[in-house]
């Protein structure tokens, strides 16, 4: 199994999380440039990652290029913030310490048609998009904090381009948001889009 990522801190959590399990390698390097040869694997996964390529196309044509004919593919992506009451609480209280975020608008593939022809185009067949709604759930708000700062994408991304003294004084401002928004456990919907299809 080969775990890729652009991002070293989420391969470094990875690993640490693996214990144990030796089948699985990290590999560091752009989605829309695997370093594999043709026809390598047979099973294809991207889980909340392709959307945030800065050409998806090109990421839908490298999954496929590496993937053995009749391999099984899932793509993951989320839906509109208007079906996502955990997007719409992250942008409310990001925004006002990171207002370049406006700039990217909403997510991209977020529409079941938009992801089902991006993935035919990029060469898949038997395209089938399904809506997954769940909550996202924290007993507090550290712990909810905790778990978006490590493992959402978007945020890791930020805290990346972020020099530690910034982040760690937008991390106060975002913590005090969200204990204004929140007292006690956290419940909050969110819908993402799985794309399975054949390569």
């Amino acid at each position: 199994v080969q775990s890729v990522d652009f991002s070293s801190a989420m391969l470094t959590k990875l690993e640490t999380r693996l214990g144990d399990v030796t089948n699985i390698t990290t590999v560091e390097c752009d989605g829309q440039d695997l370093p594999f040869e043709d026809d390598r694997f047979d099973l294809g996964v991207s889980m909340f990652g392709m959307m945030f390529f800065p050409n998806p196309s090109a990421g839908f044509s490298e999954l496929r290029r590496v993937c053995k004919p009749g391999a099984r593919v899932c793509v993951g992506t989320w839906a509109t913030f208007e079906r996502s009451e955990l997007l719409q609480t992250l942008i409310a209280v990001l925004l006002p310490s990171f207002p370049e975020l406006a700039e990217h608008g909403g997510p991209v593939l977020a529409i079941e048609e938009e992801l089902e022809t991006a993935m035919r185009d990029g060469g898949f067949s038997g395209v089938n998009v399904r809506a997954i709604t769940r909550p996202f759930r924290a007993p507090d708000v550290s712990t909810f904090w905790s778990a978006v700062k490590g493992s959402f994408a978007g945020v890791v991304a930020i805290r990346e381009a972020t020099d530690p003294d910034s982040f760690d004084q937008a991390e106060q401002e975002i913590l005090a948001r969200l204990y204004e928004k929140f007292e006690g456990p956290i419940s909050l919907d969110s819908t993402a889009l799985l794309g399975f299809a054949t390569a």
